[in-house]
């Protein structure tokens, strides 16, 4: 893929050498590390983000930029003097824009808690998928015990959420937990033991710890799942996890 349109380069001049190692570090930090050494100045589009994994030795400007953008779906131009690096408007860059919320429920994950608080819960799942995970300001950082094998990131929601007062939302780059507005939140001084649904492989701590149970709810649209009560708009079941999007449109 060429990722370069060069304006005005002088084909006689040579390149400068550059090298460059990152272990997940930002790629605009990356780029400008690269620029530097270089001595060439750049303009970053404010959509250029992510982290990258490579090890680039003593290789011409060219070649260094091309590989951190292949990396990280970008594309870069010269104009004159100056480099402007972007966002690609196609191809990877697209496709992984669409992903989905549905498709990143969907991808496998394992938690094994011991009265680990949410926080790091959150943090094992975000490493897992690649989604992001936030705890949001007002919901409380439980502790948490249970061991759920090769689910789904939905099934772990759904365990985390049930019982707790808790809901989980997608933002549209990720997923944020927050107090859910219809039932009470446990206190943050329990260790809640997660109950997964019936027929997911999991392994339960020896010490379970009872968790407040939320009766459906009448009148509404009833989640087909729990029957519990739903709201114009909702895509989730506060209460089960369900997809219910298609019925509260």
């Amino acid at each position: 893929m060429n990722r370069l349109q060069d304006e005005n380069r002088p084909s006689d001049t040579p390149e400068p050498l550059v090298s460059l190692q990152a272990r997940g570090t930002d790629v605009r930090d990356a780029l400008s590390d690269l620029f530097s050494q270089a001595k060439q100045d750049f303009v970053l589009s404010p959509q250029v983000k992510g982290q990258i994994y490579l090890t680039i030795q003593n290789q011409p400007l060219t070649v260094a930029l091309n590989a951190v953008c292949e990396a990280a779906d970008l594309k870069y131009a010269r104009r004159g003097t100056v480099y402007y690096v972007q966002p690609l408007t196609g191809g990877a860059a697209v496709t992984r824009a669409e992903l989905s919320e549905k498709a990143l429920l969907a991808k496998p994950v394992s938690l094994n808690l011991r009265g680990s608080d949410l926080k790091a819960a959150l943090a094992s799942l975000q490493k897992q998928t690649g989604v992001p995970m936030r705890l949001a300001p007002n919901a409380p950082n439980l502790r948490l015990n249970a061991t759920l094998q090769k689910v789904s990131l939905q099934t772990a929601l759904n365990a985390i959420c049930s019982g707790t007062g808790l809901e989980y939302r997608w933002t549209g780059s990720g997923f944020e937990i927050k107090r859910s507005e219809l039932a009470p939140v446990v206190s943050p001084s329990r260790v809640v033991t997660l109950q997964p649904p019936t027929g997911v492989e999991s392994q339960l701590s020896a010490k379970p710890s009872p968790i407040r149970s939320i009766p459906p709810s009448t009148g509404g649209i009833p989640c087909p799942k729990c029957r519990y009560a739903l709201q114009k708009g909702w895509k989730y079941c506060p209460m089960c996890g369900a997809w219910v999007k298609p019925i509260t449109e």
